[in-house]
């Protein structure tokens, strides 16, 4: 069962999840005193490396096939679907949320940050 989650305890992972929960923490507790960009942005640019690095290994383990990697449509189509969810859908019916062409930017970006991670292989970014 390990080798399917081995990249959940490499540092680009663990980064990313260490980044998003002091941005997280920030926003609440405001020790850190980030700038508003960070506080309220580039936690949407490390959302998708984090969710596809979890997709991922959830896909592995229940296939129980170590080489399963996401395609570049698949990881792209993440960044539409959630650009659409929580920039254009959950607006409208929520006042928590707020539509921002920034966010949307940075899920592309996260996007693209991913699949350059993956292109590298897991031997060299940790990523999958």
């Amino acid at each position: 069962m390990g080798i399917y989650f081995k990249p959940l305890i490499q540092l680009p992972f663990i980064s990313c999840v260490s980044a998003y929960v002091l941005i997280r923490l920030d926003r609440v507790t405001e020790w850190f005193l980030f700038p508003e960009f960070i506080r309220y942005n580039f936690n949407d640019f490390l959302c998708l490396p984090i969710i596809l690095t979890l997709t991922v290994c959830i896909l592995r383990f229940i296939k129980q096939d170590n080489t399963i990697k996401l395609a570049g449509a698949l990881i792209f189509g993440e960044a539409v679907f959630y650009s659409l969810l929580f920039e254009i859908i959950l607006p409208f019916y929520s006042i928590k949320h707020t539509a921002d062409y920034r966010d949307v930017m940075m899920y592309f970006l996260g996007a693209f940050f991913y699949w350059i991670m993956k292109k590298r292989g897991d031997r060299v970014s940790g990523f999958v």
